[in-house]
């Protein structure tokens, strides 16, 4: 999670793609608690590196522009496939979505877990 804007300075004939998740959508790829990565700017090879290669050579394989969009796509909706779902995850938004909306939200699994971990 970034709380700023970021700045990317590219080399000459480098190319770079940035995914931007909604909150809580990095957690469902990366079962990890995303407070590791607050205010962080983190490679993925770092943090899954057999993605970071399959990304890699998908890129490399695709013609520029959309091609490659959907390519990062149709790979991040498998991988989400493939990850399954969380259970703690799907009962915190049972409990958010049951909760009158006037009431604190309950906290998220991903928040407990970085509130334990400080």
């Amino acid at each position: 999670m970034q709380r700023s804007f970021l700045v990317i300075a590219g080399e000459q004939d480098t190319d770079l793609v940035g995914i931007r998740f909604r909150p809580g959508g990095a957690h469902a790829l990366l079962r990890r608690p995303l407070c590791e990565f607050t205010d962080l700017v983190v490679e993925l090879a770092q943090v899954d590196p057999g993605l970071a290669l399959e990304l890699h050579e998908r890129l490399l394989a695709a013609p520029w522009g959309l091609a490659r969009v959907e390519a990062v796509e149709a790979l991040l909706l498998r991988r989400l496939d493939l990850a399954g779902r969380d259970p703690r995850i799907e009962a915190w938004a049972l409990r958010l979505a049951a909760a009158p909306a006037t009431s604190a939200s309950p906290a998220s699994p991903a928040a407990s877990a970085c509130r334990r971990s400080t």
